[in-house]
């Protein structure tokens, strides 16, 4: 075989393995999800109610996926509606990160965390959790008008030694079963729901 048929080859048989790892990821935390739905009392999930800028300190520090549920309505364009709810309230967005506790202040508690950064010469998160349709970076502060006059909960999948690519399909295991929040809006896209169709017939057991 010719050196460039061969690492063509190659190239394709890892892109194949690839993607296969991807969806039965997606597919193994589809079924998680649906035999221990995400609770403030569910084995495996850590849930936070958060009341203050001190509660935010009890939210899960390390990697993992995370879930903010609110009674507060986002303005933004309707979709179907992500149909999980947490203590009653429905989820709003869910993201996954290295630093769960950190990510999550830079989406509900932002003018602190930004200034926090600022005066450790460190660089903020400069997309965060949107509401509405105005311009900029994003992020709220869950103590201020009108955000204070709502629930703020924050439930978190700790998945310790994890990458990026592996929590990205938490995500999109977790909007197969429940739908994808309403402010979710990340730049990585998932399997379609054919491939995933298609892949619960593969992977089949028996």
């Amino acid at each position: 075989m010719p050196f460039q048929a061969h690492t063509k080859k190659m190239f394709a048989e890892y892109a194949e393995i690839h993607d296969d790892i991807r969806l039965k990821s997606v597919l193994g935390f589809e079924s998680l999800f649906r035999q221990y739905t995400p609770s403030a009392t569910a084995p495996g999930y850590e849930f936070v109610e958060i009341t203050s800028p001190e509660s935010l300190d009890h939210v899960h520090r390390g990697k993992g996926l995370y879930m903010i549920a609110s009674d507060f309505v986002p303005a933004l364009d309707r979709r179907d509606a992500c149909s999980l709810k947490i203590e009653g309230l429905p989820v709003i967005y869910r993201g996954q990160a290295d630093l769960v506790r950190e990510r999550v202040k830079s989406h509900l508690d932002n003018t602190r965390y930004v200034r926090l950064k600022r005066e450790k010469e460190q660089s903020p998160w400069t997309r965060c959790i949107k509401l509405d349709k105005s311009r900029g970076n994003g992020g709220i502060d869950f103590d201020a008008a009108p955000f204070k006059a709502f629930r703020w909960v924050v439930l978190v999948l700790p998945l310790p030694n994890s990458t990026s690519a592996f929590r990205n399909c938490a995500e999109w295991g977790f909007d197969a079963v429940f739908g994808k929040p309403l402010a979710s809006n990340e730049r990585a896209s998932g399997p379609s729901p054919l491939a995933l169709d298609e892949a619960r017939i593969r992977f089949a057991p028996g």
